[in-house]
This record gives C-alpha cells, structure tokens and sequence, in this order.
C-alpha cells in the first residue's frame, strides 16, 4: 500500500527546477511525509537483525539513468538506497499483496484463465520440486519480465525501445475493462477488449512463430541455470522467451474480466468515492489496484531510501536530487517552407523558446513546481498541456510568481497523476535592446554601402552633380578605394572583437539569447559580404572610368555582379534589423499581456504575472501529438508501442514532453477517458486497506 497509496502518507511533495549554467536542469524532490509505525517495511538480514532499516518509497523515476543523483534526509545526510534486486523484491511482494487481496475463487478463475493461453505458449518449466505446477513462480517471473527496463534479447530491435510503454498501454486497457458500461453518466467511446486482443494476439503469434522456427539443435546449449527461488534446472536458449508469456498473461485476465460480469466496478459514477465492503467490489478493485500498480511500475522504479530504524520519525523530510537536459518543445519541429528559407537567409525567425516541464501530481496531498529565476530570461508564459484541450476553472493549476521564481501548485482533489506545463521563455529586455542597437548600427553601415554604390550606378544619370545624394555617394565611394582598405578592414576587424568580446557564451538563459547572438552574427557576416562586394564593385567601375579603352566584358560583368551581392546582401542585413524591431514589439505586448490573456493598456492591471510579480491561474493548451515516451531525455519509442497494427496505438493525445518527470504513476490513464473515476476506485480501494499490518522481510 505505500507504493500505491503514496498520497494517503506524504503530506507534500516540491519538485523544485533550476537551469543550470551548462544548459541542464538541476532537480530537487522534497518530500514530506507523515510515517505511521504501523505501516513501516522493515528491511534486515542476519548481519543487521538487530537494527533493520526502514524502507521508505520516496518517489518514482522514471528507468534510466539520472546524473549526479542524491539522495538526503532532512538534515543533509546521505541515505542508502535499494539496489535493482532489492527494489525488484519489494515491488513484487506489493504485488502480491493486491493480488492475495482477491478472494480465493476469483483468484482461481483468474488462473484457470492465464493457464489456458501459458499452457499452450509456455517457453520455461514452472514446476517445482513435487512436480507440480508452480503459477505463483510463473506469475512473478511475468511481473518481472514486465518492470524490467534491461535489454531483452527475445524480442525483435524494432520492439525494444518501445516495450514497455506498449505493455503500459495494454494494462491500461485491462484495467478500463473492468469499468460497467451501465455505469451512469460514463459512456467509454473505445473497445478496450478488441484493442487489447488484436495487440496481443499479433505479438503473440509473431513470437511464437519465431520460437517455433529456432530450436535447439546444439546439444551443448542445455545448461543450468538458477530459478528465482534457488533451485537448479536446465534450460535451452530458446526457452528464456518471457514475453511471450506476458502476451499470454494479458489475454487470460482479458478473458477473465469478459466472461464475469459480475468483475466490474460499481454501477453508479455519483457514489464511486464510497467504498462498500463487499466481495465482488473487493475482488474488483483489488484486481484494478494491480494492475495499475503492475502499471506504474512499466516505465518507472519506486527510489526506495533505508533509514535506520533508531532513527526513523513520524514526520521526516527527503531530498532527491538529479541532473538531467531540458526539453525543447521546439526541437524536432517539422517548420514550413517560409520559415526554413528564413532561417537560412536572417537566421532564427522566433524570439520565444517554448520548454515543457512535468511534475507528479498524485503522489502526494499537494503537488508543488518551483522554477527558479533563469538567468537573462524571462517566462513570458505558462500553460498546462492537456489532452482536454480545455480545463475548468475549479481544476485549473494556481500559479504564483515572487521575484522571479514562480510556484505552480496542484492538490491531490484534483485527480491529476502527472501535470504537463509549457514555458514561453524571452531573453530579457536589456539583452533584447542590446542586441536591437548591435542590428541597427549593421544596418545603418549596410545602407551607406548600398548609397556608396549608387554614385557609379547608371540610376545617378538622372540626378545633377549638387544633389545631396549624389554628393554623399561620391563622398561615400572614395572611402572604398586602396588607400582606405586597412581602415575598412580594421573596422571589421573591431565589430567582430567586440562582438565576441560581448557575446553570449551559453548557459540555458544564454541558450534563449543564443537566438540573438546567431542573429547577430549573421548579420555582421551579411555586412562584412557587403562592405567586400561594394570595395570590389566600386573598384571595377573606378578602374573603368580611368581606363582610356572600353572595359573589358569581364570587368563590367564582374562589376555588375559585385554590386548587385552588395545590394542583396545588405538588404539581408537591414531585414535582419526590422526582425529585431518585430521582436521589440512582441516582447512589450507580452509583457502587457494580462491575467486573461488580453493585451491592457493600463500597465499595472494588464503587466504579465509572470514577468513581473502576480497570481493567477494556468490556461490548458491542448496537445498536438503522442507521447514521445521518451525517458532521461532521450528517444525511447512512440506511443503506439508498436507499428504492427493500429489497434496499438494509444487513444487521445498527450503532450509532446520528454521531460523526466513525464512519466508519473498512474500517468497511462490520462491519454485515456474518464481517468478520474479510474482514480476514485483505486484510492477507495487503497483508504480500505490501510489498516494492513507491517512486513518484516528477512
């Protein structure tokens, strides 16, 4: 119960976000718990019977690597942490506690079940000692094969990445199986039955196929090996196919669920928060609480911390810290054809970075982010991402900024597992302006190249040798002869110098104005092209105007085409700066952008809460793809689990977020409907069972 109960005993839970000079993010879990002595796990062995630890689930993470992960108590100190094994241990005995608190009889359907699919497909020797078939060792193996993040070798490469978010959706569809469709006021609008068989059964007689096909024909592959409870068998390479077990498990709780009616959760939505002891609705609940446990632990690990037991307290404080990169919203953006072609010509073509943040917000009575301020930047922005598209008032994220760090807070009412926001981040406003005079200097200097040309451009015919600009022009033109190319070049040479001497080397708010300082850089590349194409063109046509003889074609070829670079080139450079002007503007109408999302002229009612100090509530922004289901930052697979048939795709959307914390119990449930009944009937189910008495595990 204290992994799938974790809101019932921590009081608090503050994920808190700082990004980091070299472009990471730096996370910092505290979590405040209230311990009852009577639901402790204690962990000893015979070295430490005397003083066991305390095992206290702190958190789930999600499988994988976390840089530079600390674990503390309250006081600072560092805490052991279970291993894989010991962790793979614990899980599997809650495990089966919810699986024991199903009455004997369903338990035994349940088997009959699972046996008529393992019977048939089974690729490992169950029995133990007496020559019996031992299912409980079966089902642990199962549940193991499922939790396991480690490489599996009897699986397809194409299937690797993406396993275990397809075993997620799967459980996730079991467990909607349970739910009456006479339930009132909720009306399930996919077939979970048929979406799980036409999965599963696809997996299974792929793989059962490919076991078929590859026998054994080595004499010496027979070896031992250790089962799970110690004893020694052999076993031959092809046998080690536990997946395929798993298929089979979820056809036989499938068909389970299908012929018992009975197995369904209470009939009406209005009291699905009263528990009622009965056995059907134990039997019910206790299968849906395992399964969404077996869920929770797909695609994430429980961080179990050991405390002394001398030293354990009701209440007591964990600190959990861990690096890992930001993810971009923008990255992989597939851009249109205009932007593209803008990138190439002036560089970044948006001011604004768009950063997806999550944090678990049903492990705990209250659910905290924390954002600390980002150096030279500015959140112009907040909203949550939902696959609702809209979100009502009572159920909206409040959020708080004070001098520049901002708190968005979530309490366990309202039934949200995982809580996706995205950042609109803008470079401050004096980096913003810096970069504005840079691009207005480039392009002051990139329009005297373009008037130096029009002195020897057949355009100065029309005008008389007095007019102003004729005058200016000759007078610009004779600074781009051989006497004045030191200095011309010395200047160059001074723009880039102090460019790079000012320039922008790149935390993650350097990050945000590396947008600037590339713009910038380009267009000081676009006006040294321009100030070399008008010294070769101005060059040309001296040399043709002093020359007694006709110029050659080269010459003027050559003088036509030097011009013609400058003026293109300039004219990139001056875009460039009436970018920047753009971008001023969107800067002060999203810094006057009010609580509503209206632009106000008053600016102390309509300034931004999050640029400068306010309280307000969270907007939703519907989500515009699948789960990437990636973890630690990087690609693990898509949404769909699988490309084998379209039935493996998950239903709704979800947020297009890497981010680390994306993957948070019960988070399956969220790109499906009604996922706050599912969540009634868990948490009924867990307020039921919380008299269980302590385990002593030796």
């Amino acid at each position: 119960m204290l992994l799938l109960g974790m809101h019932q005993w921590i009081n608090q839970q503050t994920t808190e976000v700082t990004f980091t000079p070299d472009g990471n993010l730096t996370y910092r879990i505290e979590v405040r718990t209230t311990l009852d002595p009577t639901k402790h796990i204690l962990w000893g062995n015979d070295e430490n019977a005397d003083n066991p630890y305390i095992a206290v689930p702190v958190c789930y993470l999600d499988n994988g690597y976390h840089t530079n992960r600390d674990l503390t108590d309250g006081d600072g100190r560092r805490l052991v942490t279970s291993s894989y094994s010991e962790t793979n241990f614990i899980t599997v005995q809650a495990l089966n506690y919810c699986w024991h608190q199903i009455s004997a009889p369903c338990r035994e359907q349940l088997q009959q079940h699972i046996r008529k699919w393992t019977d048939t497909i089974i690729t490992v020797d169950f029995t133990n000692a007496k020559g019996e078939f031992d299912f409980t060792r079966m089902q642990e193996t199962i549940w193991k094969s499922i939790t396991s993040d480690n490489p599996r070798k009897d699986i397809d490469e194409s299937d690797q990445p993406s396993i275990q978010h397809w075993q997620n959706e799967r459980l996730a569809e079991l467990a909607y199986m349970l739910v009456d469709p006479q339930v009132a006021d909720i009306t399930l609008t996919r077939d979970y039955a048929k979406a799980l068989r036409t999965a599963c059964e696809r997996k299974l007689k792929k793989y059962s196929a490919k076991v078929k096909a590859s026998p054994a024909t080595d004499s010496n592959a027979e070896q031992n090996r250790t089962n799970l409870d110690g004893t020694r068998t052999k076993h031959t390479k092809r046998e080690e196919n536990f997946t395929i077990l798993t298929f089979a498990y979820f056809l036989g709780i499938a068909d389970c669920i299908t012929s018992n009616p009975e197995l369904r959760l209470p009939p009406d939505k209005r009291t699905h928060w009263h528990y009622e002891e009965t056995t059907s609705n134990n039997d019910t609940q206790a299968l849906l609480a395992l399964l969404l446990l077996l869920s929770n632990l797909c695609e994430q690990y429980p961080l179990i911390a050991y405390v002394p037991a001398d030293e354990i307290q009701q209440k007591m404080i964990f600190d959990v810290r861990f690096d890992e990169r930001y993810a971009n919203a923008d990255r992989g953006r597939v851009l249109p054809l205009y932007e593209r072609l803008g990138r190439h010509l002036i560089g970044p073509t948006r001011l604004e970075d768009h950063i997806d943040l999550a944090f678990q917000s049903y492990v705990s009575r209250s659910a905290t982010l924390e954002i600390a301020p980002i150096e030279h930047a500015d959140i112009a922005e907040i909203k949550e991402i939902t696959s609702l598209g809209t979100v009502d008032e009572k159920h909206k994220i409040r959020a708080r900024a004070v001098a520049g760090r901002i708190q968005c807070t979530r309490n366990i009412m309202q039934h949200e597992p995982v809580s996706r926001i995205r950042l609109t981040v803008l470079p401050d406003w004096r980096t913003l302006r810096y970069s504005f005079h840079w691009s207005l200097l480039l392009a002051l200097l990139s329009m005297l190249n373009i008037v130096a040309l029009f002195a020897n451009s057949p355009l100065s015919k029309h005008f008389s040798e007095d007019n102003p600009i004729t005058q200016l022009s000759s007078a610009l033109s004779s600074l781009f002869t051989g006497d004045n190319l030191i200095a011309g070049l010395s200047m160059i040479f001074t723009l880039w110098l102090a460019k790079t001497l000012s320039g922008i080397n790149n935390s993650i708010g350097d990050h945000i104005r590396q947008k600037l300082d590339d713009t910038i850089s380009r267009e000081l590349i676009l006006y040294s092209a321009s100030y070399a194409a008008t010294f070769l063109a101005v060059g040309f046509q001296n040399q043709s105007d002093h020359s007694k003889d006709a110029p050659s074609p080269i010459t003027t070829v050559l003088g036509i085409g030097s011009a013609s670079i400058a003026v293109i080139v300039s004219a990139l450079a001056i875009a460039i700066w009436v970018k920047l002007i753009v971008w001023r503007h969107q800067w002060k109408d999203l810094d006057r952008t009010g609580k509503d999302g209206t632009s106000e002229t008053n600016p102390k009612e309509g300034t931004n809460p999050f640029i400068n100090d306010g309280d307000c509530t969270i907007d939703s922004l519907p989500s515009s793809g699948t789960a990437s289901g990636t973890a630690s930052g990087t690609a693990s697979g898509t949404a769909s689990g699988s490309s084998d048939t379209p039935s493996d795709t998950a239903s709704g959307t979800v947020a297009e977020t890497s981010d680390v914390l994306e993957k948070a119990p019960f988070g399956i449930l969220t790109t499906h409907e009604h996922y706050d009944y599912m969540l009634a009937q868990e948490d009924a189910f867990v307020r039921s069972k919380w008299t269980w008495q302590p385990q002593h595990i030796s």
